[in-house]
């Protein structure tokens, strides 16, 4: 094979740098896995692909990963991937895995890499890398990644739903996972999403003849009316699998111009390290002249624990059975306090902070700040009766927790009075400066952007046809997922036909209630008072959601300003299917704009109308609020006597 290479060298020594090959070593897959057997999946080009030609493209992916070692070990910083088709998977190379690369560049123009979903590794890897750009590639799945097809009988009684495959993807036994746990996604017959309550595969089985039945867990699709009918579509978006890209420990690296058309996880995923990730110009969507449902298993874009956020900017995410976008810290808890400057904590995924590093503790049922304190000492405890203490006390706590569990003792530098299950933060680890601009997110089954971070930017964003909710900026205990956001602009946007799924929108269930949500997931309500600040909410424009347009719950100064929302609380796809925030614990709270146990807000120059069937108003405060000078139309919890003057906040309802 010929391969193009610039010339010039590291400035780094060239034992930091590594780049390991990983041949598969599975055993080869039988025919209908090994090319796609139809053009429902695939393009008819595709499809027609022999077994000698993906032979080809196999071998061409096993020299192309030993070409890039080559040119990694001769110091080379740019290595251009000639265009065409390589086939990665059994009987070659698993992957391309990058590992403790430098100052390098992959122009993959015109590449496109086949990857296959069937084995536990990431596509493409970046391990312990710096400063490295991909641009240009083009990844595809084969086989396809989800089982999908048309329904062809719903029985309430018996509990199922029966549907057909469609051509060219895989049964859904055939799935990893057997399709079990695999979310439950439904479309028109022209491939739109169809508003549906989330619900997920207990057991399939097979009737023959291509005929597959699918028995939910909760059965929502027979027991709440809605469109979903013999002719409607689904998907079984699996989430056993791995990711299209990953980012691993990794600092300022750049994917440019990355299409990604389908994958069995999550597409773009970044966990721990540095960050300052760019991610410029990608595209998750589905592949044209297909009839694919699904352009992502789960969340198009993951970040994880890392110390400064990702920038994302001109990107299109679309038709994700997840999230578009979530970033994220990572709690601990407090395992016991060990003495005056001492603790032990316990920290997710196998990594703990270090020293030097700000740990800040919050209250276990409030979230209320209790102390902050600099590690002086950290040591890894390896008595296996404090683990399982730790894992048990997580198991009880039955949240969302990435194993495993890292037991450390901490010596901080002043006296902190924390308590047993009181939350820890460390400041290292939140994503700050995160950036989120000009984008195009569209057509998702949950939820656009999960910003749980501090210090980030959602700015100028088209953001159409979220299930759920467009922007959420969120601490949730439950995922285990931090910090408090602080510090934060959320600008510019135009959001439309947000909440189309009311049967999950519209629910108690749901704690992000608005287009624009900005508030605290820990289970037992809100909190009473401000634990977040600065939020500002400026110049954006919301049309037709289904939800409320702006929540706005225990924050400590900022603004909502010159937002217009047009078209709110409008339920006509389908009534609430329960208590709507019952979550939040906030009594009707029907409005364009709700603001929450929260104080110095500036609220002006904000344009509402075209109310819907359940709205009740423009504007409500609920508890403590001290917001103005536009006034709210009701008050719909009375304020503690005299923490706020009513002068501060506009004329007071009452309750």
């Amino acid at each position: 094979m010929t391969v193009s290479r610039a010339n010039g060298g590291f400035s780094k020594p060239l034992d930091w740098l590594v780049l390991v090959v990983a041949m598969a070593v599975l055993p080869f897959i039988t025919e209908a896995h090994a090319r796609p057997p139809g053009n429902a999946a695939y393009p008819p080009q595709v499809a027609a692909w022999t077994e000698e030609e993906i032979q080809r493209q196999r071998a061409s992916a096993s020299q192309l990963i030993l070409d890039i070692a080559a040119a990694v070990a001769a110091g080379e910083r740019r290595f251009v991937v000639p265009p065409g088709q390589y086939r990665f998977g059994p009987g070659g190379a698993a992957n391309l895995l990058l590992k403790g690369v430098r100052d390098f560049e992959l122009d993959a123009d015109g590449a496109t890499f086949w990857l296959y979903p069937f084995q536990r590794v990431d596509g493409v890897e970046l391990q312990d890398c710096e400063d490295v750009t991909i641009k240009g590639l083009t990844i595809d799945y084969s086989p396809m990644p989800c089982s999908q097809g048309t329904v062809t009988e719903i029985n309430a009684e018996a509990g199922y739903i029966e549907f057909t495959v469609d051509t060219g993807f895989p049964l859904p036994l055939e799935i990893r996972s057997g399709s079990v746990n695999a979310k439950i996604v439904h479309f028109t017959e022209k491939g739109s999403l169809l508003a549906s309550r989330l619900d997920w595969v207990r057991k399939v089985s097979d009737c023959g003849n291509g005929r597959y039945r699918v028995f939910p867990k909760h059965g929502w699709v027979y027991k709440i009316p809605g469109d979903i009918r013999p002719g409607t579509r689904i998907a079984l978006a699996d989430r056993a699998m791995r990711m299209a890209v990953n980012l691993s420990n990794s600092s300022h690296c750049r994917l440019q111009d990355i299409t990604i058309y389908a994958t069995p996880h999550m597409a773009f995923t970044e966990f721990l390290g540095k960050g300052g990730h760019v991610y410029q110009g990608c595209r998750v969507i589905r592949r044209p002249d297909t009839k694919r449902l699904l352009a992502s298993n789960a969340d198009v874009f993951h970040s994880v624990g890392v110390e400064v956020g990702p920038t994302i900017e001109h990107c299109e995410f679309s038709f994700a059975a997840d999230d578009l976008v979530n970033i994220h810290g990572l709690l601990g808890v407090t395992l016991e306090k060990a003495g005056a400057d001492q603790a032990e904590i316990v920290s997710q995924a196998g990594k703990a902070p270090g020293v030097g590093e700000e740990l800040r503790f919050y209250d276990r049922e409030t979230f209320a700040l209790k102390a902050s304190a600099k590690i002086v000492e950290i040591g890894k405890v390896d008595d296996e009766s404090r683990r399982k203490a730790a894992q048990d006390m997580m198991a009880g706590d039955r949240v969302a927790f990435i194993h495993p569990a890292v037991v450390s003792r901490v010596i901080l530098d002043r006296p902190v009075d924390v308590s047993r299950r009181d939350y820890v933060v460390s400041d290292e680890r939140v994503a700050r400066g995160t950036v989120i601009r000009n984008n195009n997110f569209h057509d998702c089954y949950t939820r656009g952007i999960l910003l749980k971070c501090a210090d980030g930017r959602i700015e100028r964003n088209r953001i159409d046809n979220m299930g759920i909710s467009s922007i959420g900026v969120a601490l949730d205990a439950h995922f285990m997922e931090a910090p408090s956001p602080s510090d934060i602009v959320i600008s510019g946007n135009l959001i439309t036909r947000n909440g189309f799924c009311n049967f999950v929108s519209g629910t108690g269930w749901n704690y992000l209630i608005g287009a624009i949500s900005v508030t605290n997931e820990l289970g037992s309500g809100l909190p009473q008072g401000p634990v977040m600040e600065n939020i500002r909410i400026s110049g954006n424009t919301i049309r037709n959601t289904a939800t409320i347009g702006i929540l706005l719950t225990n924050v400590a100064g900022g603004e909502i300003v010159d937002n217009t929302i047009e078209g709110f609380l409008d339920s006509t796809a389908q009534e609430f299917s329960g208590v709507f925030g019952g979550r939040m614990k906030l009594s009707e709270p029907f409005h364009a704009i709700v603001i929450a146990r929260s104080e110095h807000i500036r609220l002006e120059r904000n344009t509402i109308k075209f109310p819907g069937r359940r709205a009740l108003g423009a504007i409500a405060f609920h508890g403590n609020v001290s917001a103005g000078p536009q006034k709210p139309d009701i008050w719909r919890e009375r304020p503690l006597p005299g923490k706020i003057p009513p002068s501060s906040s506009g004329e007071k309802g009452t309750p």
